[in-house]
């Protein structure tokens, strides 16, 4: 078992960022942690803007669409995990809120745990009694979750989000689980800002676990596609991860949550 190191910058309004540090060409960077996205992506630096590009791309993100040079990175390190000739996206100059980060092209290969409470990230097989993992086609993970009496609810897992989001329509059909709590200035992973409604949402069970009440936020989740058919309706981001310590098996399609260890 080997373990990353990962630390945060947090904001009230805008939520966590779970951050890591990353060496690209033997340059160390400091990078998002987002199983919410499907491709690594560095931003425009002094390390990226000579690297060699072998095409265009676009991404959907929670405010829209990004678009990306491909670009080839001939080393990467991250902890246990490396790569050559690795293909990220890179983000155009015109975009100074894009951010560097690693994807589930990376991650997917392997069985992650996400320790909260120790600041770590587990990298290695292990042995755990979980359930089926919903795998898309572009490796983003999924589950269904229940919030009070209403179960069969998809969600995707997105550590790259600092706040759990939930579609608005959602929000609306069961207002005795969310309480406004303001508004916030969102940056999606391409660096497009957003004012979005906050919440307090109570009654969530996910995994089998029940969780506190926490803050989300509200949004419009209908035009984002996602890499499965079924329409998703949440985003389980940091502000519900850091509850828990998490397991995901990508290689076998498994995963697990279990409460924070009582210290």
């Amino acid at each position: 078992m080997n373990d990353i190191s990962f630390h945060y910058r947090i904001d009230e309004d805008e939520g966590t960022e779970l951050l890591t540090r990353a060496f690209f060409n033997g340059q160390q960077c400091e990078c998002l942690i987002d199983t919410g996205a499907h491709t690594t992506s560095i931003a425009w630096n002094e390390i990226s803007a000579g690297l060699k590009t072998v095409g265009t791309s676009k991404s959907g993100t929670a405010f829209g669409k990004s678009h990306f040079d491909n670009v080839v990175l001939q080393d990467f390190r991250w902890g246990p995990i490396s790569r050559t000739n690795l293909t990220l996206q890179r983000s155009q100059k015109d975009q100074p809120h894009a951010r560097t980060l690693i994807a589930m092209d990376v991650m997917g290969e392997h069985c992650c745990e996400f320790r909260f409470d120790e600041d770590r990230l587990l990298v290695g097989a292990q042995s755990f009694e979980g359930q089926a993992l919903i795998l898309g086609k572009r490796k983003h993970s999924y589950t269904h979750v229940q919030v009070g009496q209403t179960t069969g609810a998809l969600a995707l897992f997105d550590s790259g989000a600092g706040l759990s989001c939930v579609d608005a329509q959602f929000i609306k059909d069961h207002p005795q689980h969310f309480t406004a709590d303001g508004s916030s200035i969102g940056i999606d992973a391409g660096g497009r800002k957003m004012e979005t409604p906050l919440y307090q949402m109570s009654g969530l069970v996910c995994g089998g676990m029940a969780f506190d009440t926490h803050r989300v936020v509200g949004l419009d989740l209908s035009f984002i596609k996602g890499d499965i058919d079924e329409p998703m309706r949440m985003i389980i981001g940091f502000s519900t991860f850091k509850q828990a310590r998490w397991t995901f098996d990508y290689p076998n399609k498994r995963w697990a949550v279990v409460p924070n260890p009582v210290r």
